[in-house]
């Protein structure tokens, strides 16, 4: 812990750098989640998802000394080098989209969201810069009049750039395109000790920042492809019995490389309801009639069942936030399966959810999708050579609930690593590093080396991360 003189010390260079800090003293009041009420105000709802105590996940909670707000690369790097000159530690956080505290700290919490805004854009070039702490709505909105979009979305478009660059993410397209990272053509990383580094998508230390929640530094902006594609699917909701069936036909649709938006949930099933995937497929198009290689590629799919066609406008969905009721912790628990070896453990995962009874705590279901494999991010949780199975489990719980909970999701873990699988790591961590030293396993000793020149006194995320860093080689 740092000290109270430091501190203070630091809050005084702040001011005196007009970047805005708040001292744990001054932060609002922290809500307990067990005196929420399950039907939030909106002002409650702000409180809990702003609160730098938590994330997401809220599973964890650390008291930072303080919370620094730089606006600006400039402003950011003086920071960092002020920081890294008085040794001491410091955290950075977007919009907290994590289970396992990832972005919390009891050191110094730096909030990027105040980051934010349009930087440069090329409709020509087909690329936009933007700042880390840009929600993704605000990138998606600008491009929408005209007729472009990011090439993924994600679910949620509140979360931050520089957090879901830092993180992977999975989007609407990634079947097709990949992860959210795949998108960058270049990135502004401000180091640990302060320097910017202007850096190329397939700059060794840009392919280790991608992915790699932020053990090398902060991702200030990024600089994104975009794509001339609507914000409207023309889709059909799918009905598969079983993931097999589903794995099978969304093979079939990357390899015919059509249908470029899938948004699928495993439901668990009730008394006299059984399991089922479900959810839609569909062309980003503002065609409102299906073509023959529309039907051919929902049949080649292998569905149960196809709904009717209809062209949807996703930016319906923009102002709903997918975060849901901030009452509730979510211990969430994201893994890759290897195809085909990971299904056999898909099933004996879905029997403990079921009989743990997680199950009831996933009534919106379980998304799944199928994702190809991608060698040029080391740190990223998809498979070099072949493709995986995502499964993203997202139990709402009351908080009492967790402690009985997080056990089940460390055994679901185990069960994942046993099948050669891998966690995305925004993920509820499991104890211990083995995990994870296994999974980086062929990145590791890349990225001490890295890690050792862009963070040599380990101050920057030294919470984010169960690692033991020790000395390069």
């Amino acid at each position: 812990m740092v000290g109270k003189r430091k501190v203070e010390a630091l809050l005084a260079w702040c001011r005196a750098q007009s970047i805005h800090a708040v001292p744990s003293d001054e932060l609002p009041a922290f809500t307990p989640l067990s005196s929420a009420p399950r039907e939030l105000s909106p002002e409650l709802h702000r409180a809990l998802r702003d609160d730098p105590r938590l994330d997401y996940g809220k599973v964890v909670r650390r008291e930072p000394t303080c919370v620094v707000f730089p606006d600006s690369v400039e402003q950011l790097a003086a920071l960092a080098r002020k920081l890294s000159d008085e040794r001491m530690r410091f955290s950075v956080r977007g919009t907290a989209h994590s289970s396992g505290g990832q972005g919390l700290t009891t050191h110094v919490l730096v909030d990027t969201r105040r980051m934010a805004g349009i930087v440069d854009d090329n409709p020509d070039e087909e690329r936009i810069r933007v700042r880390a702490g840009t929600p993704w709505r605000t990138v998606a909105r600008h491009l929408l009049p005209q007729g472009r979009r990011p090439i993924q979305m994600g679910e949620n478009v509140h979360i931050s750039v520089g957090g879901t660059l830092s993180a992977g993410l999975f989007g609407d397209t990634t079947h097709l395109h990949g992860l959210q990272i795949t998108s960058v053509r270049r990135l502004t990383l401000v180091t640990a000790t302060g320097q910017v580094l202007e850096l190329s998508a397939d700059d060794e230390i840009a392919r280790h920042a991608l992915a790699g929640l932020g053990q090398l530094g902060i991702i200030a902006e990024a600089e994104l492809a975009t794509c001339r594609k609507p914000q409207r699917v023309l889709s059909r909701v799918l009905t598969w019995p079983s993931v097999s069936q589903y794995v099978d036909g969304a093979l079939r649709n990357m390899e015919r490389r059509h249908h470029d938006h899938v948004r699928v949930r495993f439901f668990y099933g009730s008394p006299g309801v059984a399991p089922r995937l479900q959810g839609p497929v569909g062309r980003l198009t503002t065609e409102s009639q299906p073509t023959a290689e529309d039907e051919r590629t929902w049949q080649a799919m292998l569905p149960l069942e196809l709904g009717p066609a209809e062209n949807v406008d996703l930016t319906m969905t923009w102002e709903a936030n997918p975060s849901g009721s901030w009452a509730l912790a979510c211990p969430a628990l994201e893994v890759l399966l290897p195809i085909p070896e990971g299904m056999h453990a898909w099933e004996e995962m879905h029997a403990l959810v079921v009989e743990s009874g997680l199950d009831a705590a996933m009534l919106a279901g379980t998304t799944m999708m199928v994702v190809g494999p991608d060698a040029r991010f080391p740190l990223a949780p998809v498979f070099p050579t072949r493709p995986a199975l995502l499964v993203a489990l997202r139990p709402s719980l009351p908080p009492e609930a967790v402690p009985l909970a997080l056990p089940v999701m460390h055994r679901l873990a185990r069960m994942a690593f046993q099948a050669g699988g891998r966690l995305y790591l925004i993920s509820t961590l499991p104890p211990g590093r083995a995990w994870l030293e296994h999974q980086w396993k062929d990145a590791l000793p890349t990225l001490r080396r890295l890690r050792a020149a862009c963070n040599p006194l380990g101050l920057l995320n030294p919470e984010s991360l169960p690692l033991r860093w020790g000395n390069p080689r």
